[in-house]
């Protein structure tokens, strides 16, 4: 009796795994799907990029010197020319005091020579007008004198004497008719003699540029940015000390390798991705440069690449970020506009041949497809499917095959 009573409930047993079997056969098998669209579809390269500040000024001192005021701060807003800071100009301002001085000395002096000069060129011409009459009237006496003595009318000493007299008033005449064109001809020396002059007044110049030098002022308008320095620092030419950044021109720097360059073009679209407080947030963004020279950069690890450097802009991104943040930049490399794209997990290859399983009557149907742009997740469709076609996501799904009855689990 106990063992017709195992044995019937191993015959029940068997029976009720064969009916479960057989019910699990029966029910249709559950897939994830979704449903074919047309849609822009593209291909992105995606590198790490670095804000950066557009346009800007270094500020950057023209002299060294010590600092005796500093007049702003760091997010200053600054006009062009505005003074920012003063070093210590001293000594320059002595040594300036001093070349002024002689300058006015020997201007003062060369004054008082002129004035005597002229004077002394006035007396000339009064004593040479007198002496020329001197002379014409002597040598008219000795002009009678000597005809009279010739007619034997005049004794040889007073002839003499009137020959005498004329020579001596002769001779006084061409005197100062020589003092006078010395005097002439050293009053327009003077006049014109500026060597010293324009040395000095050389001299002063160069001092004058060092003292502007003293003073350092914004390059342009903008925001003070990076501005590093305290009274009582030394400077130099050597090394700038901050910038000034035009308000809103930030810009992201990103490299590039040069394989993947040729497909980056000025102008063309990129999306930025910044991450704030965990949570990536995607602007639009443009190429407004792309470099011309390759750059060697070290990757993450330590491979030397050759890498072209893109800047791009955001007027979105411009109030969100500050120098230094770290970006995320996809660029579109490739694009197609109202594609119909199919995840790669659904494409079945054999042969050199694309399938995919289209849910259809409630059955899995292989389909043969033709494919073009290839991007890392997608795949665009050429042929064999349209929009509104229910793929099965994976087709390695086990027991995944033509004609499997099957039933979408979204419409479970």
């Amino acid at each position: 009796m106990k063992k017709s009573v195992r044995n019937a409930l191993i015959v029940a047993l068997v029976v009720i795994g064969a009916a479960s079997i057989l019910y699990t056969k029966l029910q249709p098998m559950k897939v994830e799907t979704y449903t074919m669209a047309e849609r822009d579809l593209y291909d992105y390269l995606e590198e790490t990029g670095k804000v950066v500040t557009g346009n800007e000024s270094l500020i950057t001192p023209k002299a060294s010197g010590q600092v005796t005021a500093v007049n702003v701060r760091n997010g200053d807003v600054v006009e062009k020319g505005t003074l920012l800071v003063s070093l210590d100009s001293e000594a320059l301002l002595k040594q300036i005091e001093g070349i002024q001085a002689q300058i006015k000395a020997y201007e003062e002096q060369k004054s008082l020579s002129l004035t005597q000069l002229k004077s002394q060129v006035s007396n000339l011409n009064i004593q040479l007008k007198d002496a020329e009459q001197k002379k014409d009237f002597a040598n008219e006496q000795f002009e009678n004198m000597t005809s009279l003595y010739e007619q034997g009318s005049l004794s040889e000493t007073e002839w003499k004497s009137a020959k005498q007299t004329y020579e001596t008033a002769e001779s006084t005449y061409n005197q100062l008719a020589a003092s006078l064109n010395s005097a002439n001809t050293q009053y327009k020396e003077t006049l014109n003699a500026d060597g010293t002059l324009q040395s000095l007044n050389s001299q002063l110049d160069t001092l004058e540029i060092q003292l502007r030098d003293c003073e350092i002022r914004a390059l342009s308008d903008g925001i003070v940015a990076e501005f590093d320095v305290k009274v009582g620092a030394v400077v130099s030419p050597q090394q700038s000390i901050g910038k000034v950044v035009e308000d809103g021109s930030y810009q992201i720097e990103a490299f590039v390798l040069t394989e993947d360059a040729i497909n980056i073009h000025l102008g063309d679209k990129a999306s930025l991705i910044l991450k704030q407080n965990g949570v990536d947030r995607t602007f639009d963004g443009e190429i407004i440069k792309v470099g011309k020279v390759a750059e060697e950069k070290v990757s993450s690890l330590g491979l030397v690449e050759q890498r072209i450097k893109v800047n791009l802009k955001s007027t979105e991104l411009d109030s969100e970020v500050s120098a230094g943040y770290e970006v995320k930049v996809k660029f579109i490399t490739e694009s197609k506009m109202q594609a119909l794209p199919i995840a790669k997990t659904s494409v079945m290859k054999r042969e050199d041949k694309s399938y995919v399983f289209v849910l259809e009557s409630g059955k899995a149907m292989l389909r043969e497809i033709e494919t073009g742009m290839d991007t890392d997740s997608e795949i665009d469709v050429i042929s064999g499917l349209k929009a509104g076609d229910i793929i099965i996501k994976n087709y390695k799904l086990d027991g995944l095959e033509e004609g499997v009855r099957a039933v979408s689990k979204e419409s479970l």
